[in-house]
């Protein structure tokens, strides 16, 4: 405390040539405070610099000369600092624009808990829309509206959180577990034919079975009834039907493939544009132009950083290869291959809760046109509940 009192008044060291005892002993008479005395010759001390002028009256008398070694303290910082004005501005500036940012959003961190489908990606998408970005002044940042909206627009969220730390925004969420999907046993329901076909053999649950093996049915035919009789006891129950019937059934599917068609593929150019973002304000690195027409982007950002602390500041550069139309002449060979493969596609999505039992593939060529139709021979469970409306 005493070093940073003197530092603050400020302070002068001395010497003392000849004479410096006596020069000592008068200062201790009179009570001027000396400190950090180191012999000599020529002995040296320290004073406060405001009493430096009170040591010539008592120099004289005892007969020695003082001569000023060394000057410290604030008083002399600040003088020296008034014959570089431009460093004190500087250091101004530098704290009023500090002060200014801190009033801003820095960075956004997501931090995602047991996330399956959830991204950080689709959380700041989100944040976007309600203006929420780098930049943002934070007063602007009501945390518990944001926090109520994010559950609002992600019904998988568990939970979320919200948090200002500073010039931060610090976001965690937990997403739900999914839990086993639950059948639903409530109200009636009858089984119906989803499709044509052959009954090749059923299992009944309950309800009772309208259909055996060998018989036809056709589409939306009812296949097990929820009402169940007992004539002789003069029994009857409505019940919720449940079963599967499995059928030979046939799927049409088709396809066609040009034999003749344009591909876009790169023209061997490629364009670069820079740029620099500052709390989420673009500046322009570089001026190229995008090139007209169809082209493929690719995209890459590196933020800046202090240490662990993420800077809003990030480089930015963009990649453009400009696409041109080729003409391209498929064999039937490879016409064939590209119809199979989207063939699959369609047999995916047809969802059939069976067995394929039979593949077989009719394909013509029509002006310039490969067509294909295939036919799929199937053993599967045709059975689908609907709802007993009581209404």
């Amino acid at each position: 405390m005493p070093k940073l009192t003197r530092w603050l008044v400020g302070w002068v060291r001395f010497t003392v040539k000849s004479g410096g005892e006596r020069f000592l002993n008068s200062c201790a008479r009179k009570g001027v405070l000396l400190w950090d005395i180191r012999p000599g010759p020529p002995i040296s001390c320290c004073i406060r610099d405001s009493s430096y002028r009170d040591l010539r009256p008592i120099a004289r008398q005892a007969k020695v000369k003082i001569r000023l070694q060394k000057k410290a303290g604030l008083k002399r910082r600040i003088w020296a600092l008034k014959k570089r004005p431009g460093l004190v501005i500087g250091a101004i500036l530098c704290l009023l624009n500090l002060w200014f940012l801190s009033h801003f959003l820095w960075t956004i961190n997501i931090q995602m808990q047991g996330a399956e489908t959830l991204t950080p990606q689709k959380i700041e998408d989100t944040l976007k829309q309600l203006g929420i970005t780098s930049g943002t002044p934070k007063a602007e940042i009501p945390t518990g509206k944001v926090q109520a909206h994010l559950m609002d627009a992600f019904p998988e969220i568990s939970w979320v959180t919200v948090n200002d730390r500073g010039c931060d925004l610090e976001i965690h969420v937990t997403e739900k577990s999914n839990a086993p999907a639950v059948e639903d046993k409530t109200g009636w329901c009858h089984l119906r034919a989803k499709c044509s076909g052959v009954i090749t053999r059923t299992e009944v649950f309950a309800g009772k079975a309208l259909v055996k093996a060998g018989d036809g049915v056709y589409e939306g035919q009812l296949l097990v009834s929820s009402a169940v009789v007992d004539h002789e006891r003069e029994f009857y129950q409505m019940t919720h039907a449940s079963g599967k019937i499995y059928a030979d059934t046939q799927h049409v599917l088709k396809e066609q493939v040009p034999l003749s068609t344009e591909i876009s593929e790169e023209d061997g150019s490629v364009i670069v544009r820079r740029g620099l973002r500052i709390f989420g304000m673009q500046i322009p690195l570089s001026f190229s132009l995008p090139p007209q027409g169809e082209a493929r982007h690719e995209f890459e950002s590196q933020t800046l950083s202090a240490g662990n602390t993420a800077l809003p500041v990030s480089l930015e550069e963009e990649k453009i290869y400009p696409l041109k139309k080729v003409s391209v002449e498929r064999t039937e060979e490879q016409a064939m291959a590209e119809a199979d493969r989207l063939l699959s596609e369609q047999e995916e999505q047809a969802n059939i809760d069976g067995e394929v039992l039979k593949r077989e593939d009719q394909s013509k060529i029509e002006n310039g046109v490969l067509f294909v139709e295939r036919t799929l021979n199937c053993e599967e469970n045709i059975a689908e509940e609907v709802k007993i409306s009581v209404d």
